[in-house]
């Protein structure tokens, strides 16, 4: 007689080994459902690439840029949020484009000893540590940073376009060329705002007290380059940790702070009196504000006429992070299979980045297709609708099924679909498509349905 241990686990492995053959069994096919059809229903499946689309150019709308809406819908990327981004380049296709960012500082870890005798501010440094740069990173940038003039509140909505800063006070520059390591820091002296944190030292006590009296800094690159120069580098603001131990905030690996380097004396119990040099450090955390800002010209450029005419639709369209430009995809076709009882299989957009148009600046590693209402506003379509760069195909592939089946069951109204730079807030990246109109590598949907 088996014992009952041995049993159980006969019939274990049976289970497992038969489960093993039907997952196996559903891999035959990567589209999805025809691997759990009838032989009869396969017949009915039908796969095209001949769905005609009308692609087009248009401005991007104003982006959240505030520290809450650093993560798109559309992506999982949460380091996302600690980034700001800061520089200028003059894109030979794209135009001038610019990065400046605005941010409030907190309170670090430990008590400065504002009380004691002889205190003294030997110097105040900003230090910004690097993300990784975009573009030429070859010519200097000339970096100025300002003190805010107006407070700016957490929580507030600020987009791309917002910078209201009038009258702003330089309080330090520096000349840079742009990093690539996230190992890197550019660090600037704040020379003219310690006078000022000396003679209202009492007010670096508390949050409160500190915010009442210094707003934050605004970072701006002046236009010092020529067509082909520039990059837009990425900074990482927030720390990565922190704990609270009342009334402070101790930082745990600082990304981006102000250190203030500072002097204090006091007189032992021999009565010697010692000169202690110490730092603090002001941080960027969870209850700062801070946004991005940023400009586009493309006067001169293709992107303009592009623009400016869209009736038909072009052979070449063109994407850009930073509140700069989408495309928007028609879909005329699709018009044929409505209400007619199609299964869509797979529906998938394949699309291509002009040859030769990456030079220094690289494509984004991910775009995501929004759908379109009736009022012009955009959503979030079912399934997801993200697709990542194929170095090797140098394609992007966007599956848009679930999204393609609500438009042929008629419950949403084929407006359209926009395509953009996934988390375009905090990507500096363009790139040239080859639209619906290209005579070599268009943009394609590939679809494959059932007829029932």
């Amino acid at each position: 007689m088996y014992s009952n241990y041995f049993i159980k686990a006969i019939i274990s492995l049976t289970f497992i080994v038969v489960m093993g053959l039907l997952l196996s069994s559903c891999t035959n096919s990567d589209i999805a459902g025809l691997a759990i059809q009838p032989p009869r229903d396969a017949l009915n499946v039908i796969s095209t690439d001949t769905n005609s689309l009308i692609t087009r150019t248009v401005r991007e709308d104003s982006l959240l840029t505030s520290e809450l809406f650093y993560i798109t819908s559309f992506t999982s990327e949460t380091d996302t949020t600690r980034l700001n981004l800061l520089g200028n380049y003059i894109d030979p296709v794209f135009g001038k484009t610019e990065a400046s960012f605005y941010t409030q500082f907190a309170l670090g870890d430990g008590r400065i000893n504002f009380d004691s005798a002889n205190f003294t501010i030997d110097s105040l440094m900003l230090r910004l540590s690097y993300n990784t740069s975009y573009g030429d990173t070859q010519n200097l940038q000339n970096l100025n940073v300002y003190e805010l003039k107006q407070a700016i509140q957490l929580g507030n909505n600020y987009s791309s376009s917002d910078i209201s800063q009038n009258q702003l006070t330089l309080i330090g520059s520096k000349s840079y060329f742009p990093s690539t390591s996230d190992s890197s820091q550019l660090s600037v002296r704040l020379s003219t705002l310690e006078s000022k944190f000396l003679i209202n030292k009492t007010k670096l006590a508390d949050q409160n007290s500190f915010l009442s009296f210094f707003n934050g800094i605004y970072l701006k690159t002046d236009d010092n380059l020529v067509s082909g120069q520039g990059a837009i580098s990425s900074f990482n603001l927030q720390i990565i940790n922190q704990i609270t131990i009342s009334p402070y905030t101790k930082a745990v690996n600082n990304r981006s702070v102000i250190t203030m380097y500072y002097s204090y004396s006091y007189t032992k119990a021999d009565k010697q009196d010692t000169t202690i040099k110490t730092s603090f450090n002001f941080v960027v955390n969870a209850n700062c504000a801070r946004g991005n800002h940023f400009s586009h010209d493309y006067s001169g450029t293709p992107i303009a006429s592009s623009i400016s005419n869209p009736l038909n639709g072009d052979s070449l369209v063109y994407l850009q992070g930073m509140a700069g430009t989408k495309v928007k995809i028609v879909l005329p076709n699709l018009n044929k299979y409505f209400n007619k009882g199609y299964i869509i299989n797979k529906a998938e957009l394949i699309i291509s980045p002009q040859d030769g148009s990456e030079t220094i600046y690289s494509p984004p590693s991910r775009l995501y297709v929004a759908g379109i209402g009736d009022n012009g506003e955009s959503f979030f379509i079912r399934g997801g609708g993200v697709g990542g760069y194929n170095s090797t195909s140098k394609q992007y592939s966007i599956i848009i099924t679930q999204h393609v089946q609500q438009l042929v069951n008629g419950r949403l109204n084929n407006n359209g679909l926009y395509l953009q730079v996934d988390a375009g807030t905090v990507l500096a990246n363009r790139a040239v498509i080859m639209g619906g109109k290209h005579s070599g590598n268009r943009m394609k949907l590939l679809l494959t349905y059932t007829k029932i």
